[in-house]
């Protein structure tokens, strides 16, 4: 078997198992969603959440972008035969975005008040003091994962990212809301809540990270802490741009707006990613695939690699987004009376997702290949034109219209990084021959909305989407012949 059958090999077994980890995990988030909304009321959420992003984007800020140097790092070394000369330069990053993240945890502490006042949210002091201890651990739990998956522990990181720690967090929530009575329940469990569950999370990934990072710290370890840090660098300002567009939006909608429109924004959010579940799937297994190929220099196994994961991606993906769509009212009542009003925003957000997801890895594609400059400029691009757009959005329209800049952000930015992979690596990703899963698509949702007033919303929908998986049964055969035929020809060279 050569190298490059062993890379598909490898690629199969560990997205099928994200895959796998992350629908067995697809209703945690949900869950957690709704019991705060049910329980804490959409106060409680929208307070919650404002915390949980303001520590998400400091989170970034502190890991200086050497998590995902890291994982470019360790995939070359591995792929060199050196990996255990890792060990060095991850104790030396480790302790400093550790001692970074450490500070800012501090400062957002102290400013916990000022915070409340620009957010409008008199509960947030309650909230952010456990939720500013959990920073550190989140940094070095993000570190930590990076370096494991860089030397193959992909389904040990996609198990505690997509598994473990959420359904922690969904634990502590559900038991601290059925044990205390609704009028003593306190904002302050759900960041006890966040606190204990990245703390487990980060205890998992120490003990299966001892087992495969060996070696003593190099005397040399500067230099390449240096080396690491030049690299880092312009990764550091892409992932910056790109988690902070995560987050951003929620936190600018809590400048105009009250916690409760936030909660409404943050369950159409969560709604639509449910859409992008391959997409992350896929990504969590790629990217020291992409970079070991490059290195290797198998360009040719690096297209077939991408073409093949962006149309499998959208074959999952386009029933998602139908069934979201044509079940928008249902799937926001899901969260409590108020929050039907998020419909439209959930709309504009699927079918970004939607383009999301088929336009491919393409930005971990520019990042494991040595194009992380291209990335860079391309969402500083992105940020200079979509930051403006959302506060105007936000401040005229609300959610919906906050929604809709989000949206128009999100397929922008994907067009202008296949565009950055097409030039430097001369090739396209995004999904090409799904014209009859399309097709198909449409077919599943025009007979949802035929049969819906007899069967009811939910029954409709589950026939729609069989007709879909009946009308691509042939589509997805020949795709596996066609995988089968291509590595047994790679394996006979």
């Amino acid at each position: 078997m050569d190298f490059t059958t062993s890379i598909r090999h490898r690629l199969a077994a560990d997205s099928i198992l994200a895959l796998g980890i992350k629908v067995i995990s697809l209703p945690l988030a949900y869950l957690t969603s709704l019991a705060i909304a049910r329980f804490w009321g959409a106060q409680g959420l929208g307070t919650y959440s404002l915390a949980v992003y303001l520590v998400a984007i400091l989170a970034v800020v502190c890991r200086l972008g050497l998590d995902t140097g890291m994982l470019r790092f360790g995939a070359k070394l591995k792929a060199a035969g050196q990996a255990k000369d890792l060990a060095g330069l991850f104790w030396q990053g480790l302790g400093l975005v550790l001692g970074l993240s450490a500070l800012v945890a501090l400062a957002l502490f102290l400013a916990r008040g000022w915070l409340a006042q620009i957010f409008h949210a008199p509960a947030l002091p309650e909230v952010l003091p456990l939720v500013s201890l959990a920073l550190p651990i989140l940094v070095a739990a993000a570190f930590c994962g990076e370096t494991l998956r860089s030397l193959g522990g992909v389904r040990w990181v996609v198990t505690q990212q997509d598994l473990l720690t959420p359904f922690c967090l969904l634990f502590l929530v559900a038991v601290w809301a059925w044990v205390v009575q609704n009028s003593s329940r306190s904002p302050a469990a759900l960041g006890l809540a966040y606190l204990l569950s990245g703390t487990l999370g980060l205890g998992f990934l120490v003990i299966f990270l001892r087992s495969r990072l060996k070696g003593s710290p190099d005397r040399d370890g500067g230099v390449r802490l240096g080396e690491l840090l030049r690299y880092s660098w312009p990764l550091y300002l892409s992932v910056l741009l790109l988690v902070a567009f995560g987050a951003v939006d929620s936190l600018v909608l809590g400048l105009f707006t009250t916690p409760q429109e936030v909660a409404y924004y943050e369950a159409a959010v969560r709604s639509a990613l449910l859409v992008s579940l391959p997409l992350l799937a896929i990504n969590a297994a790629v990217p020291p695939m992409f970079a070991q190929l490059h290195h290797q220099g198998h360009l040719l196994g690096l297209e077939r690699l991408a073409r093949a994961s962006t149309r499998w991606m959208y074959y999952v993906a386009l029933p998602l987004a139908l069934v979201l769509v044509a079940l928008s009212p249902e799937v926001m009542g899901l969260f409590g009376a108020g929050f039907v009003n998020a419909r439209w925003a959930l709309l504009v957000l699927v079918l970004a997702q939607l383009i999301n997801v088929a336009c491919g890895s393409v930005g971990f594609l520019l990042a494991m290949t040595g194009h992380q400059a291209t990335l860079t400029r391309t969402l500083a691009l992105g940020s200079g034109l979509g930051l403006p757009l959302m506060v105007a959005g936000a401040a005229l329209c609300g959610l919906t219209g906050l929604a809709v800049a989000k949206g128009l952000w999100l397929v922008g930015i994907n067009l202008l990084m296949s565009l950055g992979v097409w030039r430097c690596l001369g090739f396209k990703v995004y999904a090409t021959g799904v014209g009859w899963a399309t097709f198909s698509g449409i077919l599943g949702l025009g007979l949802f909305w035929l049969i819906r007033p007899c069967l009811g919303p939910w029954v409709a929908a589950a026939l729609g989407g069989l007709a879909y998986l009946l009308l691509i049964t042939r589509t997805l055969y020949q795709e596996f012949a066609d995988l089968r035929l291509l590595t047994l020809g790679e394996a006979s060279r």
